[in-house]
């Protein structure tokens, strides 16, 4: 059995930012419909984490991806002293 339960997105900016009492007052209104909910629940299903690891380094792979094309298209890195500079660079960063 799959359930599927929500929780509105909380207005962060007006609560903590604006102090708003209404938001606030929303938000726990939410989060006690929430708690009814998972209250009247025998169980709760376990995520698929495999399945989010696999996205997340799918995505990893992508942006590395993207950042060795924009590396490759760097005049910088025809300089005879670049991995020189790198890691001077690299060290005063970290």
């Amino acid at each position: 059995m799959e359930t599927c339960l929500t929780l509105n997105q909380a207005d962060s900016t007006r609560i903590i930012d604006k102090k708003s009492k209404e938001a606030s007052e929303k938000t726990m209104q939410d989060l006690a419909v929430l708690h009814q909910d998972l209250a009247t629940l025998a169980e709760l299903s376990e995520v698929e984490w495999t399945r989010m690891r696999a996205l997340e380094f799918q995505d990893l792979l992508r942006q590395r991806l993207s950042f060795s094309d924009r590396l490759a298209k760097l005049g910088c890195q025809r300089c005879e002293d670049f991995d020189g500079h790198v890691s001077d660079s690299y060290t005063l960063h970290h």
